[in-house]
Order: structure tokens, then sequence, then C-alpha cells
């Protein structure tokens, strides 16, 4: 198969097709297709079990575990602190979280 050129005023294309790949087209909705997203008290509740299993898991690994952005896991992190469920201990390069069951 040839190449396929586009062009606009500012950028220029370039379409090569992997003929190897016989599979449909699933390059737009990974996401949403293979994570569902949860409710944000589903979510705290999996967060949790997350840091019992690692307790050094960042905001950033848990957002793309969860497919949200950084700031909603923040959000949540603050909210499961604030109810005394977890809590970080120490400085922000070597600390870790714990849960407070």
């Amino acid at each position: 198969m040839k190449p396929k050129f586009r062009s606009t005023e500012s950028a220029f294309f370039t379409v090569l097709k992997n003929l190897n790949y016989e599979g449909q087209n699933v390059g737009q909705n990974v996401g949403q297709s293979v994570v569902q997203k949860l409710k944000p008290d589903d979510r705290r509740k999996h967060i949790i079990e997350i840091i019992e299993g690692n307790s050094k898991v960042t905001a950033l690994d848990l957002s793309k575990m969860f497919y949200v952005s950084e700031r909603t896991i923040e959000r949540d992190l603050k909210k499961l602190t604030e109810e005394k469920v977890i809590e970080y201990v120490g400085g922000a390069k070597d600390g870790y979280w714990t849960v407070k069951k």
C-alpha cells in the first residue's frame, strides 16, 4: 500500500499502513472500552486497596490506572486523608501512604 500524504497551512502528515495488522481499528476509544469509569466512591475504595499493596504509589500512577486526571486523584487522596482513612508519612520524595483501619 502506498503512503498517504496530507498537508495544511501549518503541518504535513504522512500515513503509513501497518500491513502486519489484521484486526479491527481500535485506536480511538481504547480507554473507554477497556476500563469503565468508576464512581468516585468506588474509585476511592480501589485506591485504598492499591495503597495497601503498594504504599509508594503516586497520584500519577493512580491517574494512569483509572484513566482520570492527576488532579482528580489528588482530590480523592485529599478526601481520604481528611476522613482519616489514609495518611501520608514522610517527605515528598521518600514518603509513603498508610491505610488507617
